[in-house]
Protein backbone atom coordinates (compact mmCIF):
# COMPACT_ATOMS: atom_id res chain seq x y z
CA UNK A 1 0.00 0.00 0.00
CA UNK A 2 1.25 3.53 -1.17
CA UNK A 3 1.40 6.26 1.30
CA UNK A 4 -0.07 9.75 0.38
CA UNK A 5 2.87 11.21 0.12
CA UNK A 6 4.71 8.50 -1.50
CA UNK A 7 2.11 8.74 -4.44
CA UNK A 8 3.46 10.10 -7.70
CA UNK A 9 -0.09 11.44 -8.52
CA UNK A 10 -1.03 14.74 -6.57
CA UNK A 11 -4.28 15.81 -8.97
CA UNK A 12 -6.97 14.37 -10.77
CA UNK A 13 -9.13 16.01 -12.80
CA UNK A 14 -12.64 13.37 -13.18
CA UNK A 15 -15.91 12.46 -13.81
CA UNK A 16 -18.66 11.17 -12.02
CA UNK A 17 -16.97 7.77 -12.39
CA UNK A 18 -14.06 8.36 -10.40
CA UNK A 19 -13.66 5.51 -7.85
CA UNK A 20 -16.06 2.96 -9.17
CA UNK A 21 -13.66 -0.34 -8.16
CA UNK A 22 -10.69 2.25 -7.32
CA UNK A 23 -9.15 1.88 -4.00
CA UNK A 24 -8.70 5.54 -3.01
CA UNK A 25 -7.79 6.11 0.47
CA UNK A 26 -5.71 9.42 0.37
CA UNK A 27 -7.90 12.14 -1.11
CA UNK A 28 -8.46 15.10 0.27
CA UNK A 29 -9.76 17.38 -1.38
CA UNK A 30 -12.69 17.38 -3.70
CA UNK A 31 -13.82 20.39 -5.84
CA UNK A 32 -16.51 20.84 -8.13
CA UNK A 33 -16.26 23.18 -10.93
CA UNK A 34 -20.28 23.80 -11.39
CA UNK A 35 -23.18 21.87 -9.51
CA UNK A 36 -23.70 18.29 -10.07
CA UNK A 37 -27.10 16.66 -11.07
CA UNK A 38 -28.30 16.29 -7.77
CA UNK A 39 -27.68 16.45 -3.89
CA UNK A 40 -27.09 12.61 -3.73
CA UNK A 41 -24.23 12.98 -6.57
CA UNK A 42 -22.61 15.53 -4.62
CA UNK A 43 -22.81 13.81 -1.62
CA UNK A 44 -21.82 10.41 -2.77
CA UNK A 45 -18.38 12.53 -4.79
CA UNK A 46 -17.54 14.28 -1.93
CA UNK A 47 -17.49 10.83 -0.47
CA UNK A 48 -14.28 10.39 -2.21
CA UNK A 49 -12.26 12.49 0.16
CA UNK A 50 -11.63 11.39 3.82
CA UNK A 51 -11.09 7.53 3.21
CA UNK A 52 -8.33 7.26 5.45
CA UNK A 53 -9.57 8.96 8.29
CA UNK A 54 -7.57 12.49 8.04
CA UNK A 55 -9.16 15.55 7.72
CA UNK A 56 -10.41 16.62 3.96
CA UNK A 57 -12.53 19.04 2.59
CA UNK A 58 -15.13 19.89 -0.39
CA UNK A 59 -15.59 23.04 -2.36
CA UNK A 60 -18.25 23.90 -4.73
CA UNK A 61 -17.81 26.67 -7.16
CA UNK A 62 -21.23 27.64 -8.96
CA UNK A 63 -22.85 31.19 -9.34
CA UNK A 64 -26.63 31.99 -10.26
CA UNK A 65 -26.90 31.00 -13.57
CA UNK A 66 -25.05 27.46 -12.88
CA UNK A 67 -27.79 26.91 -10.12
CA UNK A 68 -30.88 28.83 -12.65
CA UNK A 69 -30.34 25.69 -14.91
CA UNK A 70 -34.06 23.58 -15.22
CA UNK A 71 -32.15 20.08 -14.50
CA UNK A 72 -30.52 21.42 -11.34
CA UNK A 73 -33.04 19.46 -8.72
CA UNK A 74 -35.08 21.97 -5.74
CA UNK A 75 -32.73 20.03 -3.21
CA UNK A 76 -29.82 21.41 -4.78
CA UNK A 77 -30.81 24.99 -5.33
CA UNK A 78 -31.70 24.75 -1.47
CA UNK A 79 -28.02 23.26 -0.86
CA UNK A 80 -26.16 26.21 -2.80
CA UNK A 81 -28.31 28.96 -1.22
CA UNK A 82 -29.57 28.42 2.13
CA UNK A 83 -27.70 29.76 5.38
CA UNK A 84 -28.22 27.03 7.61
CA UNK A 85 -25.56 24.10 8.04
CA UNK A 86 -24.88 22.23 5.20
CA UNK A 87 -23.96 19.26 6.75
CA UNK A 88 -26.95 19.34 9.07
CA UNK A 89 -29.00 20.37 5.50
CA UNK A 90 -27.56 17.09 3.87
CA UNK A 91 -28.03 14.94 7.02
CA UNK A 92 -31.95 16.06 7.27
CA UNK A 93 -32.43 15.54 3.42
CA UNK A 94 -30.80 11.87 3.96
CA UNK A 95 -32.81 11.77 7.58
CA UNK A 96 -29.40 10.77 9.40
CA UNK A 97 -28.72 11.31 12.85
CA UNK A 98 -25.71 14.52 12.54
CA UNK A 99 -22.68 14.77 14.93
CA UNK A 100 -21.64 18.55 14.58
CA UNK A 101 -17.65 18.93 14.18
CA UNK A 102 -15.71 21.80 14.86
CA UNK A 103 -14.70 22.53 11.32
CA UNK A 104 -17.99 21.64 9.81
CA UNK A 105 -19.00 24.32 6.41
CA UNK A 106 -18.37 27.60 5.33
CA UNK A 107 -22.07 28.35 6.83
CA UNK A 108 -20.59 27.40 10.34
CA UNK A 109 -17.19 29.18 10.14
CA UNK A 110 -18.97 32.52 8.93
CA UNK A 111 -16.99 32.35 5.71
CA UNK A 112 -19.86 33.31 3.28
CA UNK A 113 -20.95 35.86 5.48
CA UNK A 114 -17.54 37.89 5.62
CA UNK A 115 -17.14 36.89 1.41
CA UNK A 116 -19.31 39.07 -0.40
CA UNK A 117 -19.02 37.91 -4.52
CA UNK A 118 -21.24 39.77 -6.96
CA UNK A 119 -22.84 36.95 -9.29
CA UNK A 120 -25.14 38.45 -12.43
CA UNK A 121 -27.95 37.25 -13.39
CA UNK A 122 -28.30 35.30 -16.70
CA UNK A 123 -29.97 38.96 -18.12
CA UNK A 124 -27.65 41.09 -16.98
CA UNK A 125 -25.01 38.95 -19.16
CA UNK A 126 -26.93 38.93 -21.88
CA UNK A 127 -27.15 43.18 -21.50
CA UNK A 128 -23.35 42.58 -21.48
CA UNK A 129 -23.40 40.40 -24.45
CA UNK A 130 -25.41 42.16 -26.85
CA UNK A 131 -24.07 45.81 -25.93
CA UNK A 132 -20.36 44.36 -26.93
CA UNK A 133 -22.01 43.07 -30.38
CA UNK A 134 -24.09 46.14 -30.54
CA UNK A 135 -20.64 48.21 -29.79
CA UNK A 136 -18.58 45.91 -32.72
CA UNK A 137 -21.16 46.78 -35.51
CA UNK A 138 -21.22 50.42 -34.41
CA UNK A 139 -17.68 50.84 -34.58
CA UNK A 140 -15.92 52.51 -37.47
CA UNK A 141 -12.51 51.78 -36.77
CA UNK A 142 -12.48 48.39 -37.27
CA UNK A 143 -10.52 47.77 -34.14
CA UNK A 144 -13.48 46.73 -32.65
CA UNK A 145 -13.91 43.89 -34.91
CA UNK A 146 -10.67 42.55 -34.85
CA UNK A 147 -10.25 42.82 -30.91
CA UNK A 148 -14.21 41.45 -30.35
CA UNK A 149 -14.64 38.44 -31.73
CA UNK A 150 -17.61 36.20 -31.31
CA UNK A 151 -15.68 33.97 -28.42
CA UNK A 152 -13.60 37.27 -27.02
CA UNK A 153 -17.35 38.57 -26.65
CA UNK A 154 -19.21 35.70 -24.81
CA UNK A 155 -15.72 35.43 -22.38
CA UNK A 156 -16.23 38.88 -21.30
CA UNK A 157 -20.20 38.71 -20.76
CA UNK A 158 -19.10 35.35 -18.70
CA UNK A 159 -16.35 37.30 -16.57
CA UNK A 160 -16.63 40.78 -16.37
CA UNK A 161 -18.30 40.65 -12.66
CA UNK A 162 -15.01 39.72 -11.50
CA UNK A 163 -13.15 42.96 -12.82
CA UNK A 164 -13.72 46.28 -10.66
CA UNK A 165 -11.64 48.77 -12.84
CA UNK A 166 -11.83 50.02 -16.17
CA UNK A 167 -7.66 49.70 -16.33
CA UNK A 168 -8.27 45.76 -15.49
CA UNK A 169 -10.67 45.36 -17.92
CA UNK A 170 -8.28 46.86 -20.64
CA UNK A 171 -5.62 44.64 -19.46
CA UNK A 172 -7.51 41.50 -18.84
CA UNK A 173 -9.17 41.57 -21.91
CA UNK A 174 -6.65 43.09 -24.20
CA UNK A 175 -9.42 45.62 -25.37
CA UNK A 176 -8.62 49.65 -25.93
CA UNK A 177 -9.33 51.64 -23.36
CA UNK A 178 -12.34 53.23 -25.16
CA UNK A 179 -13.70 49.74 -25.19
CA UNK A 180 -13.25 49.20 -21.31
CA UNK A 181 -14.84 52.56 -20.39
CA UNK A 182 -18.09 51.75 -22.48
CA UNK A 183 -17.76 48.50 -21.08
CA UNK A 184 -17.15 49.69 -17.51
CA UNK A 185 -20.02 51.70 -17.69
CA UNK A 186 -22.96 48.78 -19.02
CA UNK A 187 -21.37 47.00 -16.48
CA UNK A 188 -21.77 49.02 -13.82
CA UNK A 189 -25.13 49.52 -14.99
CA UNK A 190 -26.20 45.87 -14.44
CA UNK A 191 -24.60 45.56 -10.62
CA UNK A 192 -27.07 48.25 -9.46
Amino acid sequence: MMSAEKSPIKLVFATVALGMGSDLRFVERVYHAGVPSSLEAYTQEIGRAGRSGGQCEAKMFFNNTDIAQRHVPQSLKDFCQQEMCRRELISEYFNSPITHAQLCCDVCLNISKSVKYFLPKLEDRKIVYDFLRAYRESDSSDISRLVLSDQHIMFISETYEFVESVESLSQMYRIPIVIAEALFSITNLTKI
